[in-house]
Parts: C-alpha cells; structure tokens; sequence
C-alpha cells in the first residue's frame, strides 16, 4: 500500500499538468470541452512532464537532499504553478475569439502570446531556483536549476521535434 501511495506523491501533479493541457487542447480544437480531445492532448503532451521528472531526478541524485525522492519530485511539480495559470489563460483567450480568429490568429495577439510565455518562462524558473534553495537546500541552486532545465527542455525539444522530422526521414528512406 505504501509504494501505491509513494507513486501517487509522484504522478498526481504531472498527471493534473496533463490534464489542463489536454483541457486547453480541447478548447482550442473545438471551442468546447471534449473527453477525447482532452485524452489526445494529455497523451501528446506527456513528454513534458517525463523529461521534467527525469531531469529532476538526476539533478536530485547529484547531491544528498532532506527530503525523500517522491516528497521532493510532488514538490517540484508545485512549481509548474505559472505554467498552469498561463495555461487558463490561454484557454480563456480561446473562448474571447471567433473560430476564424482561433484558427489564424492576428499577428498581434501572436506577439502578445510570445511575450506572455517569456515572462513565464522566467517566473518559472525563479520558482524552480527558489525550490533548489529553499527546499532542497541545494548548495549551488543555480547550476542545480541550469542542469535541469538543460536536460529536461533539450530533451523534450528532440522528442518532439524527432517526431515532425521522423516522416521525412522515411520518406527518404523509403522509395
């Protein structure tokens, strides 16, 4: 019982980060919320947080730490808080647009967009910093946050973009 419980400390907060993404997904797609949509979105998304938790876990088996692996892995997780709220906010823009908008928003609102994810780009990771200091009472915090994202952000971009270069790959492969 207590190894299901350990495996439930890990999972339940990349498991909700999944399912807001797969909510948003859905919404973006359809207007509305669909349960398969959301199940696509959370299948197609859940390399984010599998590189996040793998990169965690080296960066946490660098040095010893006071709290356990489980503890500390939900506890990071917590700090996908930025990501989440950008996330509803991104779905609440989507329900503000008319479907030709949703479909080919104008460049302003795109810009607007990339300018919302840099500022939570950096918010997420003064939280992730403060967690390496704060919780984990990582003695070098910055290199500890540096190696994660390192790990976890180039992992995650040759996952998905090895699966868009993958059909032409074999396409030129392939006669």
């Amino acid at each position: 019982m207590k190894d299901r419980s350990a495996l439930w400390v890990v999972v339940r907060r990349p498991l909700t980060f999944l399912f807001v993404c797969g909510c948003v997904v859905s919404i973006w797609t359809s207007g509305r919320l669909n349960v398969r949509l959301i199940a696509d979105g959370m299948v197609s998304f859940a390399f984010l947080p599998a590189f996040q938790l793998l990169a965690f876990a080296i960066v946490y088996r660098r040095a010893r730490r006071p709290l356990p692996f489980g503890s500390a892995a939900d506890r990071f997780f917590g700090g996908n808080g930025p990501w989440l709220w950008w996330l509803l906010a991104f779905a609440a823009l989507r329900c503000l647009l008319t479907p030709l908008q949703a479909g080919a928003p104008p460049q302003l609102l795109l810009d607007f967009v990339k300018a919302t994810i840099a500022v939570v780009l950096a918010w997420s990771a003064y939280v992730d910093y403060r967690f390496f200091r704060d919780v984990l009472l990582a003695p070098d915090s910055a290199r500890d946050l540096i190696l994660q994202r390192a790990i976890g952000l180039a992992g995650g971009a040759v996952y998905f973009f090895g699966i868009a270069v993958w059909p032409v790959i074999v396409g030129r492969i392939t006669p």
